[in-house]
């Protein structure tokens, strides 16, 4: 009886009371489709973003350009727009990790070692910073910490300690050891040397650190020694920072795997202390027989007319410093000059081919000491056979015999 009432008086059970639209304007379609959006949605208009790095790095962007918009009820994202951003932040706040090297750049003849350490990067995770947009309370600043994944270097700097092993320098002041195609080679030689790193058990070739003597690889023509005289090649002088490296090798205590001594003992270091190297053929040869990494630095000094390298590492033994000793244990007389008939110089002419040089044995010793300066080890190294040289002088058919 309740229910036929009710439809009679046009209702429903559940149905709401239906107002009066008597007096009531007619709704247009427009009223039908549109509805205000909660009050709780923002104009994101009015809005920028403060985007803020793990070191308190700060951009700000406006909301609409970060891709986000609203469709009434909810904050949503434009795809491309959002990638556009991710780059954008990617290109401000990325870092690359930064992995561990001398920094051979850095180094001066007062300051011989630097470094770089290791550093870790990072990289933007776009997945946690679309979350974040879209968690943002507008209500409140709008500021997001960027999330970023750490990017790990691939090589890490050594932890070891890393000390003077040794040094030792060599003049260039005499007058025919100065000449500027020589002093140039030296120069170019120890640029190319300087900074070179052995890690523990690496050889070093200077032939391959050096490269090839030639015009093409930027070497001029120097005096050289070849066939037991005097001649011009390209990279003449390189010898004397060949020279100067085997000796801090020596004083540093480390392993010299391969090394040729001259025809006959330089003026830049003593008999027994040198070692000469040719392209691809006569090298010096080096090994890191050390715990930890060997960082070699070569410098020349134009004023002082001088070059110098460094070894630094880790030290190893109970030695506190290293001396090297040489000696002759028996001198080696050279023949008479000879002279040879050669017709085409002018009259009364001498040209000396050969210079005689009487040759020596040498033994070249590593004395170790203890910090008060009492011998505690000695090694023999080399016994250097310098072998004694003719002398040859050209002259002209009215001198000759």
């Amino acid at each position: 009886m309740l229910l036929v009432l009710l439809f009679l008086c046009g209702c429903r059970p559940g149905a709401a009371p239906q107002p009066n639209t008597t007096n009531a304007p007619a709704a247009s379609a427009a009223d039908e489709i549109v509805e205000a959006p909660p009050a709780h949605i923002p104009d994101l208009s009015a809005f920028d973003i403060t985007f803020t790095g793990d070191e308190g790095e700060q951009l700000s962007i406006p909301a609409e350009q970060c891709g986000l918009y609203s469709d009434g009820y909810d904050i949503l994202l434009y795809e491309e727009q959002f990638a556009a951003l991710c780059a954008h932040l990617s290109g401000e706040f990325d870092r690359e990790a930064v992995d561990a090297a001398t920094d051979a750049a850095a180094l001066s003849y007062t300051e011989p070692f630097a470094a770089t350490p290791a550093q870790t990067g990072r990289s933007l995770v776009a997945e946690a910073l679309r979350s974040a947009l879209l968690q943002l309370d507008f209500a409140a600043e709008a500021v997001i910490q960027l999330p970023f994944t750490e990017l790990q270097p691939a090589a890490r700097e050594d932890a070891g300690e890393k000390t003077l092993l040794a040094e030792y320098t060599t003049s260039f002041d005499k007058s025919n050891l100065r000449k500027k195609a020589r002093v140039h080679n030296i120069t170019r030689a120890a640029e190319l040397l300087n900074g070179t790193v052995l890690q523990p058990g690496e050889k070093c070739s200077l032939n391959e650190v050096l490269g090839e003597r030639n015009k093409k690889n930027g070497w001029k023509k120097a005096t050289a020694i070849s066939g037991g005289t005097y001649v011009e090649e390209y990279g003449g002088g390189v010898c004397q920072v060949s020279s100067t490296l085997f000796n801090v090798w020596m004083l540093a205590g480390l392993e010299v795997v391969k090394r040729h001594h001259h025809s006959w003992p330089m003026s830049y270091v003593d008999a027994g202390r040198d070692a000469t190297i040719t392209t691809d053929q006569k090298d010096l040869v080096l090994t890191n027989n050390s715990p930890a990494p060997l960082y070699i630095f070569a410098t020349v000094d134009s004023e002082a007319r001088t070059v110098s390298v460094k070894v630094y590492g880790q030290k190893t033994g109970d030695w506190h410093s290293i001396e090297i000793e040489t000696e002759t244990i028996k001198e080696l007389p050279a023949e008479d000059t000879i002279f040879q008939l050669d017709e085409s110089l002018p009259h009364n002419t001498k040209e000396e081919y050969k210079r005689k040089r009487n040759g020596r044995i040498t033994r070249t010793w590593r004395v170790y000491r203890d910090a008060e300066g009492k011998e505690i080890k000695r090694e023999m190294l080399y016994e250097d056979t310098y072998s004694p040289v003719q002398g040859v002088v050209y002259v002209s058919a009215d001198l000759y015999d």
